[in-house]
């Protein structure tokens, strides 16, 4: 008896430490999500070699199979415990990233949710599953895994199509991606189709053939005669100083719309924002309203 005890000890070690693992990945989620975490943790961890699986042979290292088991093979890495859909679920902040909703296209609004999970949260590409998942329940647009794969199929250099052994390719945002979205996207294209418009009513005999010109077409209209982008006009305030005291994107609209004679929405503005961001050009804090306030480094 004595041997034996001596002997089951280190597998009740390992499990042990295989629990306490999981518990940790499982509390970090909000707490409707921790229960199935941790069971998907705890089989990824059982599997990759941190510690002996559940029902490893006696005297191995090596688990037993998924057949030998009688369940079904671990899926692929982007399916697994890291649960993406989850914690991007969880902790993107809707209000911060208007350009999802505003996005004219189902593929605008793909590219957008991969920037955000790779700049945001660290999560360097989603499958179509994946990005369908978080597009609908996080953003309350609807939509299906095979509408989002299609789009991204015929993303072209857009996005790096990634096959996995088992399951579900995954897909990462390019810089010629990042560079159409900087650029406005599918709403900067005059005659692009874009999901949802209407077509044009047929003008009536004797009508004014001369268009009224809405607020978004003077929008266009100033930001074509600049010849910059959004990012472009940021830098130029950064090298000008205006960065120097915090300043949310309301004050940014502002002054380029005062100074520069050029009216940027939100959406345009926020992706150049992230993008100064991750090259350190500006810094962002929250402010009492719980609003991001952007300035230079310290």
């Amino acid at each position: 008896m004595a041997r034996t005890i001596c002997h089951m000890t280190p597998d009740a070690d390992r499990v042990a430490e295989i629990t306490k693992q999981a518990a940790e990945i499982a509390k970090s989620l909000p707490e409707n999500l921790q229960e199935a975490a941790f069971n998907r943790a705890f089989d990824a961890l059982s599997e990759s070699g941190a510690a002996p699986a559940r029902g490893a042979h006696p005297g191995t290292d090596k688990p037993a199979s998924a057949k030998a088991r009688g369940r079904k093979a671990s899926p692929a890495p982007a399916e697994q415990s890291t649960n993406a859909v989850g914690v991007l679920v969880a902790k993107i902040n809707r209000t911060e990233h208007p350009e999802v909703n505003e996005a004219s296209i189902g593929l605008d609004r793909a590219l957008h949710l991969l920037r955000i999970a790779h700049t945001d949260h660290g999560i360097d590409g989603l499958t179509a599953i994946q990005v369908a998942k978080v597009l609908t329940e996080k953003f309350r647009h609807p939509t299906t895994h095979q509408a989002i794969r299609q789009a991204l199929n015929g993303a072209g250099n857009y996005v790096d199509y990634v096959p996995q052994t088992t399951g579900a390719a995954i897909y990462r945002l390019m810089r010629p991606g990042e560079k159409y979205l900087d650029a406005g996207g599918a709403n900067a294209h005059d005659g692009r189709k874009v999901e949802g418009t209407k077509p044009k009513p047929k003008s009536r005999r004797g009508a004014s053939k001369k268009p009224n010109r809405s607020s978004k077409d003077e929008d266009a209209t100033s930001r074509k005669r600049s010849g910059k982008g959004p990012k472009s006009m940021i830098e130029e305030l950064v090298d000008e100083g205006f960065f120097e005291s915090p300043r949310a994107i309301s004050d940014i609209q502002q002054q380029l719309r005062n100074k520069r004679g050029v009216a940027f929405k939100a959406t345009d503005l926020s992706p150049a924002l992230v993008r100064l961001l991750r090259q350190k050009s500006l810094d962002r804090e929250r402010n009492d309203s719980n609003q991001f306030e952007y300035s230079v480094p310290s």
